[in-house]
């Protein structure tokens, strides 16, 4: 006998329709409009009672539909994709496909997808789904099928060649459910559009790498709000010329703050020194000019010592002269 495994457990505890693990589960349909559920034409006409194009603005009664969905199992709480290729008039949320009238072998859906995997007690799940980069072929689908007769093949997405060189979005959706009212949804979306440039060492040294310079820029056009990049941009710029400002003016701040602290100690200390008596008249000059220099901007100091520099140099040429006239004495 074979082990017993994760899903045979869940399927043990679902013995019945009502059992927590068959809550939820791939119920949604795929096409509502144009099934006799929503039928409701004095004739039976099911098809143009509700068709395709009426979809996405009407409102179903006994029912949804959607891509790769999933619901309770009452059809409460429905789940699907809702996708957009920035071309087609409306939302990509259901299954488009042509009436009994329209198709040349009667009803039949002009999609390609797939369900990929599952479990029986829906625990695991995955669908498939391949999204055209152009506008969908509505139209071209219902004219090149009614045109042809019973004995033709179908003319299907593929034959119009919006597929071509792969261009085309893969969809894949993966439902997993940790327990019975845990679900976790993932949606994958591959096959985008991207340009890239190879990037060549530097001990290359052959004739193709000479290539690159003569190869020209590609004009790439992105989809995307290129106002709202712009805006961050500014707001980036307009952040970091703040804390820049904020930055300096800290400095600023600490620098003064530095200068006020130095002033008081040496009040300090020259209050003391007079207390006790010993400070002296060259001592408090000192301490005086200290006083000065602290008031003083930094440039200002600067100049000051350059000044006390010089003088002291010529201070000293004079002292040695006076030696000098002496020897020769």
């Amino acid at each position: 006998m074979t082990d017993q495994t994760a899903e045979h457990a869940r399927l043990a505890e679902s013995h019945k329709a009502d059992s927590p693990w068959r809550l939820w589960g791939p119920y949604l349909s795929g096409r509502q409009w144009g099934t006799v559920r929503e039928d409701y034409s004095a004739n039976g006409d099911a098809w143009s009672s509700f068709p395709f194009d009426q979809a996405y603005a009407r409102a179903y009664r006994w029912g949804e539909d959607g891509l790769g969905g999933i619901c309770d199992r009452h059809g409460f709480i429905n789940f699907g994709l809702g996708l957009w290729n920035g071309k087609d008039p409306v939302l990509k949320e259901r299954l488009f496909g042509l009436t009994n009238g329209e198709g040349n072998h009667g009803e039949d859906v002009k999609e390609y997808w797939w369900a990929v995997d599952g479990t029986p007690s829906h625990s695991w799940m995955q669908w498939l789904y391949r999204y055209p980069h152009e506008e969908f072929p509505y139209q071209q689908l219902r004219e090149q099928n009614a045109r042809r007769g019973r004995d033709e093949r179908e003319y299907e997405l593929g034959d119009t060649g919006i597929l071509d060189d792969d261009k085309f979005f893969d969809v894949l959706v993966t439902y997993a459910k940790a327990g019975p009212d845990d679900l976790c949804i993932t949606i994958a979306a591959t096959n985008l559009p991207q340009v890239m440039y190879r990037v060549e060492q530097s001990r290359d040294q052959s004739e193709r790498r000479k290539l690159h310079h003569r190869v020209r820029t590609a004009q790439v056009v992105v989809n995307a709000d290129q106002q709202h990049e712009r805006r961050r941009n500014r707001e980036r710029q307009k952040f970091g010329l703040e804390t820049a400002q904020r930055v300096r003016q800290q400095v600023v701040d600490k620098r003064q703050q530095r200068q006020r602290g130095e002033t008081r100690e040496i009040k300090r200390d020259a209050t003391e020194s007079r207390d006790c008596g010993a400070m002296d008249t060259p001592a408090i000059a000192r301490h005086v000019q200290q006083l000065e220099s602290l008031a003083q901007s930094p440039d200002q100091r600067r100049s000051d010592e350059r000044s006390n520099r010089g003088n002291q140099e010529e201070s000293e040429i004079g002292f040695q002269g006076r030696d000098t006239s002496r020897t020769n004495e």
